[in-house]
């Protein structure tokens, strides 16, 4: 792993903290983003292995890790969270940047690739969707191949909002399992990113309660019919057993000109933390075609 730096960055609402592995002095650099929203970059560390090649940034979004966390609800809207990365990229030394946007992180780069093509040289789209609404219909089967008493468990409690009741608890920790991470034990970076959605306001207020119960300022999210408008080499990928479901990847590279959609087996949400050897090879190629000369 190449040259390791830590710094703030000023943003609309706050500042944020950025950590950047390898050279500083231009060119394209790979930037992570997040998801959540609210879990901090800390699990997105592994990128870092590809600093030889470009260098990568990572960076916590407003409201959570070691970023600031303001008391202002009002701050927690995709908008605000496109300014925030156009104050990213005012700031860092680079030219152009490959976004890698993982599940709310891939909502994220979708809209600032609408936004600021001209900054995007290439995109990967990691366990996301095209919409909110999709998102939660690949949900649906997922909870429904549970163990009936967690199946019935989810189903009850979401009826009532008594989301803290121990048999709904209990079910969502199945259902973690088997479509969140499957890896065992759960990476000590994956954990502290899980450690920052306890705390941060930004998940209720744009998700809601769990991953599949969206409420909040996300409800309604939906970029399908801009797909079309992205000239962004892009790759799309997705666990086997993911919460985002497969369909959901092949949804978006078949919206996506020239899109490569690739599903890594026996992996659920966070491919990148369960099965790295066959992430960052893939990861590796697409970001060397990208910036090839």
């Amino acid at each position: 792993m190449q040259g390791f730096t830590e710094h703030r960055i000023d943003v609309p609402g706050g500042s944020v903290y950025c950590e950047t592995y390898g050279a500083q002095d231009g060119g394209t650099a790979l930037v992570g983003l997040h998801g959540g929203p609210g879990a901090g970059a800390a699990y997105l560390r592994p990128l870092g292995t590809l600093s030889d090649l470009v260098p990568v940034v990572l960076y916590d979004q407003l409201g959570c890790g070691r970023s600031d966390i303001p008391d202002d609800d009002s701050l927690w809207q995709v908008d605000r969270f496109v300014r925030e990365l156009d104050a990213v990229a005012d700031a860092l030394p680079y030219d152009d940047m490959i976004l890698l946007g993982h599940s709310w992180g891939g909502w994220l780069a979708l809209e600032y690739v609408l936004h600021r093509p001209d900054r995007v040289a290439g995109m990967i789209l990691a366990s996301t969707s095209a919409s909110i609404a999709s998102f939660i219909e690949g949900t649906k089967p997922l909870i429904q191949a549970l163990p009936p008493e967690h199946r019935e468990a989810i189903h009850t409690h979401d009826a009532t909002g008594s989301y803290d009741h121990p048999d709904y608890l209990a079910a969502m920790e199945v259902f973690y399992q088997r479509h969140l991470c499957r890896a065992d034990p759960w990476p000590d970076d994956f954990l502290e990113s899980v450690g920052n959605l306890e705390t941060s306001p930004v998940y209720p207020a744009m998700n809601g309660p769990n991953e599949f119960t969206v409420v909040g300022s996300l409800r309604t999210w939906d970029r399908t019919a801009d797909l079309a408008r992205i000239d962004a080499p892009t790759l799309v990928f997705c666990g086997q057993h993911d919460e985002i479901v497969p369909a959901c990847t092949h949804e978006l590279a078949a919206g996506i000109a020239g899109a490569e959609a690739v599903v890594i087996p026996d992996t659920s949400h966070t491919a990148l933390n369960e099965a790295p050897d066959l992430v960052l090879p893939m990861l590796r190629t697409f970001v060397a075609d990208v910036v090839a000369p």
